[in-house]
């Protein structure tokens, strides 16, 4: 798993999500059900940083119930996903990651829980009350935590008024901390982390940046980052913001995520498989998921009986984003 982490803190999470999708089949021919487990809580982070949040709450949502070394990271997806839509129960989730992570006493798990902790209390408002519980724990993550780890909870207190000694790196965290925000912007539009992408945009002045940073955010539904920048430009004196979609336009027909669009609207294109993942860079193993899932909830038996009804119920002529 070393050189999976290596390539996430590198955010290279295509060539991950290859490795780990190929490490699924061969935990699932050796009954490996723990290490498949973990592989599949390492897929959901990949799917969580790609902004496929419905996938990657679909991919982790048992984790809750695991055992406390799967339970706490799968909170820290959990609860991260609803702070970044508003939705309730994200603070909850995040404290019991936090405490477990305190439990356990490990670097790995505390510096993620905290990372999320202060995200979720900075979109809720004021992150100081929490940077001030989970300040002291950043000493150990700094020595012993991995590299996106270790930049995350330093930007993040940064922000929250506790600045800190940030890991001299280019991991884009880091440089955001440091004021180099389009450097991370992007970083991260290269990387395919449009949340995070829109993060560092909304470190920008220039309200071209905000606008193009709320257009990312209002794709993915993330209210409460939209809300903040709103906020900025309307005290740079901007006055025609998009007031982003509605629910209903949010909402799916047919129940498919954001990227089962994407792959239904290729497949009534004709292509195969291997096309839509090259076109979507995604393995085709997450393609073939995908394209299951599709049929599922189209209740269709062939892939062209899927783009027809896909046709009918007008998924077909919506343009993403």
């Amino acid at each position: 798993m070393n050189i999976v982490w290596h390539l996430i803190d590198e955010l290279a999470f295509v060539e991950a999500e290859h490795i780990v999708d190929d490490a699924i089949d061969l935990a699932d021919e050796a009954e490996f059900v723990g290490f498949r487990n973990y592989l599949q809580l390492t897929r959901s982070m990949v799917y969580l940083a790609r902004g496929w949040w419905e996938d990657a709450e679909r991919e982790i949502r048992w984790g809750a119930d695991a055992e406390p070394i799967i339970r706490c990271p799968a909170l820290v997806v959990l609860g991260t996903i609803r702070a970044r839509r508003g939705q309730s129960g994200s603070a909850e989730l995040l404290e019991q990651a936090w405490k477990i992570a305190e439990e356990i006493g490990e670097a790995q798990r505390i510096g993620p829980a905290a990372a999320a902790l202060l995200e979720a209390a900075w979109l809720d408002g004021d992150a100081r009350d929490v940077a001030s519980v989970v300040a002291p724990r950043y000493d150990l993550v700094l020595k012993y935590g991995r590299l996106g780890a270790v930049a995350e909870f330093g930007y993040r207190l940064c922000e929250a008024g506790r600045p800190v000694t940030v890991i001299d790196s280019p991991h884009p965290y880091a440089t955001l901390a440091n004021g180099e925000w389009r450097q991370a912007a992007d970083a991260w539009e290269r990387a395919g982390c449009p949340y995070e992408q829109a993060l560092a945009l909304s470190h920008s002045a220039d309200p071209a940046d905000l606008l193009s940073a709320l257009q990312l955010i209002d794709a993915l539904g993330a209210e409460p980052l939209a809300r903040k920048v709103r906020l900025r430009l309307r005290k740079l004196g901007v006055t025609r913001i998009p007031r982003g979609r509605i629910q209903s336009t949010r909402d799916n027909p047919a129940g498919l995520t954001e990227r089962q669009t994407d792959v239904i609207r290729l497949l009534a294109e004709g292509l195969t498989n291997a096309e839509i993942a090259a076109r979507l860079v995604l393995s085709v193993r997450t393609v073939d998921t995908h394209v299951g899932a599709i049929l599922t909830k189209l209740d269709a038996k062939t892939r062209r009986d899927a783009a027809a009804r896909a046709k009918a119920m007008g998924l077909l002529a919506v343009q993403p984003g």
